[in-house]
């Protein structure tokens, strides 16, 4: 059987060098070169070796890999791109990948299976130890940081190319890949981070967004590994079934990647192309002396877009406002709504134009809360806009909807207001109740993930438990035992969500009558 497929690999090669002996003399004369000069100075079962020892599952990659999520989570959560780097640092991710793709490019399906797992035990580690601090932090808002890792583009694909061009060359060449490393790391710690946040949070289109980052970065690096591996010699000795078979899954594999990832670049760059075009016509509008000095271009009704802004101008013209809705409306073809205001500048005007631009802000402030306040009934005095972190803030004075309506009002919210992250925080005084069923003391998941948010949102406000038992069936002490098992079990589930000890007092109601008050086989939890 070996003399057989050695007949069939040299057969393959001997088909190779005919097709090269077509080719123009120029291009014989590189590809000589190349393996004359380069690929025959590799050593190749010695590179082997060391990417098989850097490739393990060991005590170190373990440790290491804990200690980057657990810097990478911390750096998102503060939204602070050198505590991010710090964590690539000290990432050994790049050890198992760079295995991955070699084992790939040899065909070597034992050390393939072996570097799967490790970069699966690695994902994991990282994805449970980031959502572990994110469900202990008092930090659990969506940074800056973190939502740059929830929409992947063509762009994050050629970062994780050329990264891992980067890579396999350092692996070949055994130069210093400390720093290659760290560019390999970018690409993949970070976003397992931030798929932990979104698994914690339960904000599942960041947990998507994310995870499709951190997977196409995977397979891109991998692959373009296992490509340089290639073009260095590696798995020459393959044969012409497994050769194809790798040619099939990188074409397709980069294929499939690349579709949708230009998909969402060609929507940002649809997005900027707008962004030039509402600047050409506020200018031509506006008049060559006008200058942008803010502008936010972001989805409107009906296709459109909404223009927010303001705009430094020699002359006040009343009539711009219509006009600029017409000419971009015009440009854009699509409709188009306009809120820009125009200050004048005069000479010596420096205290002017800083009250100018304030009174601006507050202006695009009270427009923003007044959709939100229209679309939700909400005062707009409790509503608090901040356009610099992008993020509004409801504090609602009623207890008159649940808390599972507060919280599908704030998603609901949050698609209507794409440019911002929209928080509702409930009022003091909210009760939720969470479940039991007959005879038990495991709480319903739903409720206390209702629960969870609500502490959350409240920075885990003091709470008293009040547990009402179910008298219909039983004796009443069982039922009074196990209404108190309820009551401690949600008390530990709290003190579990927080370091601050949020429940002041826990009463187990005995009276028959006062059942009437609350819902049976529950634990009402009240907001003081």
């Amino acid at each position: 059987m070996r003399g057989a497929g050695d007949l069939e690999v040299q057969s393959w090669n001997a088909r190779v060098e005919r097709y090269w002996a077509r080719a123009p003399a120029w291009i014989r004369l590189i590809r000589r070169r190349w393996r004359d000069r380069v690929v025959e100075t590799v050593d190749h079962a010695g590179v082997i070796v060391a990417v098989r020892d850097t490739g393990g599952l060991t005590h170190r990659y373990i440790l290491m890999t804990i200690a980057s999520a657990g810097i990478a989570i911390l750096g998102l959560l503060q939204s602070s791109p050198a505590v991010v780097i710090g964590a690539m640092l000290v990432s050994p991710l790049m050890g198992p990948i760079v295995e991955f793709g070699f084992s790939f490019a040899v065909f070597d399906q034992r050390q393939l299976r072996h570097s799967l797992k490790t970069i699966a035990v690695g994902a994991v580690l990282a994805v449970g130890l980031s959502a572990i601090i994110v469900a202990l932090s008092p930090l659990a808002q969506a940074t800056t940081e973190i939502m740059a890792r929830t929409r992947p583009t063509l762009l994050d694909l050629l970062v994780a190319v050329f990264s891992a061009a980067a890579g396999g060359y350092a692996t070949v060449r055994r130069k210093s890949d400390t720093l290659v490393g760290v560019a390999i790391a970018t690409a993949l710690m970070p976003p397992l981070a931030v798929v932990g946040f979104g698994l914690s949070t339960r904000d599942w289109p960041i947990f998507l967004g994310a995870s499709w980052l951190f997977m196409t970065n995977l397979l891109a690096i991998a692959l373009t590994i296992a490509i340089v591996a290639r073009c260095y010699g590696f798995g020459s000795q393959n044969s012409p079934r497994q050769s194809l078979w790798q040619l099939g899954v990188l074409a397709s594999t980069f294929l499939l990647l690349s579709i949708p990832l230009g998909i969402t670049l060609r929507d940002l760059a649809r997005d900027g192309q707008r962004s030039f075009a509402v600047q050409a016509a506020l200018l031509d509008t506006l008049g060559a002396g006008a200058r942008i000095n803010s502008l936010s271009v972001t989805p409107g009704s009906d296709g459109g877009v909404r223009v927010e802004g303001i705009v430094f101008v020699h002359k006040y013209r009343p009539e711009a406002g219509a006009k600029l809705r017409d000419e971009i409306a015009r440009r854009l073809d699509a409709p188009a709504e306009v809120a820009v205001e125009q200050v004048v500048i005069a000479a010596g005007a420096e205290p002017v134009l800083r009250a100018s631009a304030t009174q601006r802000t507050e202006t695009i402030d009270r427009q923003v809360a007044r959709r939100i306040a229209s679309r939700s009934g909400i005062s707009i005095a409790d509503i608090k806009v901040n356009l610099d972190s992008r993020e509004v803030l409801l504090r609602p004075t009623g207890t008159d909807r649940t808390i599972a309506e507060w919280r599908e009002l704030e998603r609901d919210l949050a698609l209507a207001e794409p440019g911002f992250a929209v928080k509702i925080i409930p009022a003091s005084g909210t009760r939720l109740a969470v479940r039991f069923e007959n005879g038990s003391t495991e709480a319903d998941p739903a409720a206390l993930s209702l629960l969870q948010w609500m502490m959350t949102r409240m920075d885990h406000p003091p709470v008293d438990l009040v547990s009402y038992p179910d008298f219909a069936t039983g004796s009443r002490n069982a039922n009074l035992r196990i209404a108190d098992r309820r009551a401690e079990e949600v008390a530990r589930f709290l003190r579990a969500s927080s370091e601050r000890n949020t429940v002041l007092a826990t009463v187990i109601v005995r009276d028959e009558e006062e059942l009437l008050a609350g819902l049976p086989r529950s634990v009402e939890i009240r907001v003081r």
